[in-house]
């Protein structure tokens, strides 16, 4: 009998995963005033390293040992916008039928004390809600909303989707 693997049951994509990328969208104020970009600024594949005592304006990479990791434990933020943030992940589904979408929260207490915040600002103030937006392999999409402001540290339930076989976005 040829050997025939398992199918695949769960797909986890990585912030240092070929499949993760940020877009900003900058919005156009008018002005054409361009700054020069900071050569010495420190980047973790593309991605600015943030050590600051603010949350990044900028889509920026932290080490963080709570946080989930193939390869490193690392997590991607930014402040909050309108819209003009996005993080994506895609994925190649292999199996078409109902999925998990669950999304890795890393304990607050630890990304306070990394980003050395004051203790005052962070319990669900800093958190905003998630507009997940599911884009499946026939170009349907499906939109979820997260709220993590009561979401324990670890992997977490944000919504059971029907997914086609192919490539699908997150």
């Amino acid at each position: 009998m040829p050997y025939s693997p398992e199918p695949a049951t769960s797909v986890i994509i990585d912030d240092l995963d070929p499949g993760f990328k940020v877009i900003e969208r900058k919005k156009d104020n008018g002005l054409r005033i361009a700054v020069l970009e900071d050569k010495k600024r420190n980047t973790d594949q593309g991605l600015p390293v943030t050590r600051a005592n603010r949350i990044p304006q900028d889509w920026s990479r932290i080490e963080d040992p709570e946080s989930y990791g193939k390869y490193r434990h690392t997590l991607v933020l930014v402040g909050a916008g309108e819209g003009e943030k996005e993080a994506v992940f895609t994925a190649n589904i292999k199996n078409a039928g109902k999925w998990d979408l669950e999304l890795y929260i890393p304990s607050r207490r630890n990304i306070i004390s990394i980003l050395s915040w004051n203790k005052d600002l962070m319990p669900g103030k800093r958190i905003g809600a998630y507009d997940l937006i599911i884009t499946d392999g026939n170009g349907n999409r499906h939109e979820i909303k997260f709220d993590p402001k009561t979401a324990p540290q670890g992997w977490n339930l944000a919504g059971n989707i029907d997914l086609p076989k192919g490539k699908t976005t997150v």
